[in-house]
């Protein structure tokens, strides 16, 4: 049984790409945050810096081959969407957050941004155009950032 994955973009909304999971996604970090700090003439002290975000990476499939009997059909399209998660929007002038649903270890309710994306083996139809792709996302996971301001910042909004 072929297992499939689901990423859309949700911040902005967007499209979604169905892809087919090759192997295992793979969850590491979301846990330490600790680092070593240098001490001159004594052993290096252990020092909080905050939890790092989980990274979820996933070995996927784009296949438009057999699409229909005989017929390939050509993926560039989706291609381009994938590589759209990965640069700002006009819209928010960051990268799209993304939902990512499938058999994972991870549940659907969780968003993420993109890290990293790899290209493997593919192939193409006679006209030169892909119509498989092997591609690796490694996703963030996404925590907003909270602003923090200093307790005199905060005095002086409430006096104005």
């Amino acid at each position: 049984m072929i297992e499939q994955v689901t990423i859309r973009a949700v911040t902005p909304a967007g499209t979604a790409v169905t892809f087919e999971l090759l192997g295992e996604d793979t969850l590491s970090g979301g846990v330490g945050g600790w680092e070593s700090l240098d001490r001159p003439r004594r052993a290096a002290a252990a020092g909080w810096v905050g939890t790092p975000p989980a990274q979820l990476t996933l070995p996927l499939l784009l296949d438009g081959r057999e699409r229909q009997v005989g017929v390939d059909v050509a993926i560039e399209r989706q291609i381009r969407i994938v590589e759209s998660w990965g640069v700002r929007t006009k819209e928010t002038g960051r990268p799209p957050i993304l939902q990512v649903t499938g058999p994972l270890l991870v549940g659907p309710g969780s968003r993420w941004v993109v890290d990293d994306i790899a290209y493997g083996s593919r192939e193409r139809n006679p006209d030169g155009r892909r119509v498989s792709q092997e591609i690796t996302v490694v996703l963030l996971r996404y925590v907003a950032p909270a602003t923090v301001r200093s307790p005199a910042a905060a005095a002086r909004d409430r006096q104005r």
